[in-house]
C-alpha cells in the first residue's frame, strides 16, 4: 500500500520525469465529503523549469506486461484508490465503484494503435505517401469528476503513439495523482516517459506553452475556460484539443414509453452527481406523452434525496458551485420540484419544468444533479438546439427518427446516443470536442495524439 494516510502531509506527490516533486507552496485539500484529504507541496520554479525542459522522445518497447502489471497493482491497491476517488469527487459508492471498473475495464482492452496509414497518391511523376509522427509533448489537464481514468487513457494512448506526457492533475485529486504517478513507476512504465504534477494552473499553462518541444495542450474542464484557452495556445503556436463539460439535451418521441423514458432521463441526470460532461441537462418530450412522462419524473425527483453517507446522490465540488447553480435556476423562471434545500456543497436533485428557453440554464447547462424539462415534437427541439452554447452531446428517444436524420438536423454534436443514456459511457469510445476549435474532430484516442503528414516525391 501506498504508505501515505489520508489527511497527513505528503510533502512531494507529484513525480516529474520519474523524481518525486514538490517544493513549492502548501496547500491543504478538502474533500467535498468534509474531511481533509491531503497537505502536499506544489512544484517549485526549479522543477517547473526542468518539467518543460527540452527531452529527448521516449523509447516505446512493448507495453503490453506494463499494462497488465499497471491492471494488477489497481486490483492491489482497490480499496485505496476508491478511497481517493470518492473523497475527491464526493460520488456515491455505486458510481465511485464504476469509475474504479471502468479503468479496469480499459486496461483490460487496450491495445496499442497501429502507426500504418494506406491512404496515398500516385500520378506519373510523383508519388504521394502520409505518414503518422507523434506530436511530441502532450500536456493534458484533466478534470476532477474523471482524473484516474482519463489519466490513465491519456497516458496509454500518448505513450503509445511515441510521446512523452505531463498529467496535470486538478487540486483535489492530489492524493490520486500521487497515487497513480508510483503504480506507473511499479508496473514499468519509464520515468522518463511521463510526469504527473500537482501545480499551479497558471504556471502550468505558461510553462507548457513557453516549452520549446513541439506539444499539444488536451484541455479537459470547464467550458467556461476554452475559448480563452484556444485563443492562448493559438497565440503561442501550440495545438489544443478542448473538451469541456458539454450541456447534453435528450428528446424523448411518441412512440417511447413514458415511465421507462423518464427513468432513463432521471437517471442521466443524477449519475455522478450530474457532474459530467455527458450528463442530461434538459428533455424535450412528444406532447402525446407529456403528462405521463411528467408525472413519472415529478415522483422520481421527489423520491431522491442527496446525503454524503455515499448511499444517494453526493455533493458538488464546492459550496460556491452549488449556489451559483441555485442561482441558475432560479433565474431560468422555471417550476422547480425538490425534496430538501442547498446546503453546502450539498444540492438536491431538481426538476425544472418549461424553464425560459434563452436562459443559462438551457443555453449553458449545468454541472449539478438537475435537469429541465419541455414539452415538443422534434422539430421543436432541432429548433431549440441551435441556441445550445455547449452542442457536444444530444440523446434521441424514438423508433422512428433514423440516426442520419438526428445528424443531420443536430448540427455541432459530436456525440448523438440514440435510445440509451448519454451519461452511461464506455471506456474505449471515440471523443469529440467542440467544433469552433476546428481542431478536435471525433476520433479514436490514438488518433489524437499522431500528426498526419503528407509526403510528397518523384516516383
Amino acid at each position: 500500500m501506498i504508505n501515505i494516510p489520508v489527511g497527513s502531509y505528503w510533502d512531494r506527490p507529484s513525480l516529474v520525469w520519474g523524481l518525486a516533486s514538490g517544493e513549492g507552496e502548501s496547500k491543504t485539500i478538502l474533500s467535498p465529503l468534509g474531511p481533509e484529504i491531503q497537505t502536499f507541496r506544489q512544484l517549485g520554479e526549479r522543477e517547473l523549469s526542468l518539467l518543460f525542459s527540452a527531452r529527448p522522445a521516449p523509447s516505446v518497447a512493448s507495453m503490453a506486461p506494463c499494462v497488465e502489471r499497471l491492471g494488477e497493482l489497481l486490483r492491489d491497491h482497490a480499496d485505496e484508490i476508491k478511497e481517493s476517488i470518492r473523497l475527491a469527487t464526493g460520488f456515491n459508492h455505486e458510481d465511485t465503484l464504476d469509475v474504479f471498473e471502468a479503468t479496469l475495464d480499459l486496461i483490460e482492452r487496450f491495445e496499442a494503435p497501429s502507426p500504418a496509414l494506406d491512404s496515398g497518391y500516385v500520378t506519373a511523376d510523383r508519388h504521394i505517401r502520409l505518414e503518422r509522427v507523434p506530436v511530441g509533448l502532450i500536456g493534458a489537464i484533466l478534470p476532477q469528476n474523471a482524473f484516474l481514468i482519463l489519466g490513465v487513457t491519456c497516458y496509454l494512448y500518448a505513450y503509445a503513439t511515441g510521446n512523452r506526457v505531463i498529467l496535470r492533475s486538478p487540486t483535489g485529486c492530489a492524493r490520486t495523482a500521487g497515487i497513480l504517478g508510483r503504480l506507473l513507476l511499479e508496473a514499468g512504465f519509464p520515468g522518463d516517459s511521463f510526469s504527473i504534477v500537482v501545480t499551479d494552473s497558471e504556471d502550468f499553462m505558461s510553462g507548457f506553452l513557453e516549452a520549446s518541444d513541439p506539444r499539444l495542450l488536451h484541455f479537459m474542464g470547464s467550458s467556461q475556460r476554452g475559448p480563452a484557452i484556444l485563443s492562448r495556445c493559438f497565440e503561442a503556436g501550440c495545438s489544443a484539443l478542448i473538451d469541456g463539460e458539454g450541456n447534453a439535451w435528450m428528446y424523448v418521441d411518441r412512440d417511447q414509453d413514458p415511465v421507462e423514458a423518464a427513468r432513463r432521463a432521471w437517471s442521466g441526470a443524477i449519475r455522478y452527481n450530474g457532474q459530467t460532461c455527458t450528463s442530461v441537462n434538459g428533455v424535450f418530450v412528444h406532447p402525446e406523452i407529456d403528462i405521463q412522462f411528467r408525472t413519472a419524473l415529478r415522483f422520481m425527483a421527489s423520491e431522491t434525496r442527496s446525503n454524503m453517507d455515499g448511499s444517494g446522490v453526493g455533493p458538488l465540488f464546492t459550496p460556491e458551485q452549488a449556489t451559483f447553480y441555485e442561482q441558475v435556476v432560479a433565474e431560468s423562471n422555471g417550476r422547480m420540484g425538490r425534496t430538501g434545500l442547498v446546503n453546502g456543497c450539498l444540492f438536491p436533485p431538481t426538476l425544472v419544468e418549461d424553464p425560459d428557453l434563452d436562459s443559462d440554464l438551457v443555453v449553458k447547462g449545468l454541472f449539478a444533479p438537475a435537469m429541465w424539462m419541455r414539452t415538443g415534437d422534434f422539430e421543436e427541439f432541432a429548433a431549440a438546439w441551435s441556441g445550445n452554447r455547449y452542442p457536444l452531446c444530444a440523446a434521441v428517444c424514438s423508433d422512428s427518427i433514423s440516426p442520419e436524420d438526428a445528424a443531420r438536423r443536430l448540427r455541432g454534436a459530436s456525440r448523438i446516443v440514440m435510445n440509451g443514456d448519454p451519461s452511461q459511457e464506455d471506456p474505449m469510445e471515440p471523443w469529440g470536442g467542440y467544433p469552433p476549435c476546428g481542431v478536435n474532430p471525433v476520433g479514436s484516442w490514438g488518433e489524437k495524439y499522431i500528426r498526419t503528414i503528407q509526403i510528397d516525391g518523384t516516383v
